[in-house]
């Protein structure tokens, strides 16, 4: 097994939308995915605080592959048991994220609010939701 904060890292990268879901077992996160549905088992019960800008930039990174936003933001909203982002639908826009999320989930597509607003925080515009 690889270090707390390797492990971290890794999970960081997925948000970001730079490693696939399955990049996930390496640190003890096993992921089934079927028929839109998601099963998480956290063996090693990581939890990792993620920011609106990870969520942005995962947005923006997998926005021209249908198929892998679809699953990478339903696995997203499936891992309360490996990540915590507390209070994004309280912040400014963070709303907007969480609709894009949902609706990637569903349709694999989001709509251009949602994709100027993860531009904006990417590209530090808009101050960063805690």
């Amino acid at each position: 097994m690889i270090s707390h904060d390797k492990a971290e890292e890794k999970v960081l990268q997925f948000v970001r939308g730079e490693l696939p879901w399955g990049s996930l077992k390496g640190v003890g996160i096993n992921i089934l995915l079927q028929d839109g549905k998601c099963e998480i088992e956290n063996s090693e019960k990581l939890s990792v605080k993620i920011r609106a800008s990870d969520i942005a930039r995962g947005l923006l990174k997998l926005y021209s592959n249908s198929q892998a936003l679809k699953e990478w933001a339903t696995v997203l909203l499936s891992a309360s048991s490996f990540i915590d982002f507390p209070g994004l639908e309280n912040e400014t826009g963070g709303d907007i994220l969480l609709s894009a999320l949902w609706d990637s989930s569903f349709t694999g597509s989001f709509n251009k609010t949602a994709f100027h607003r993860a531009e904006e925080l990417v590209s530090g515009d808009l101050p960063p939701l805690t």
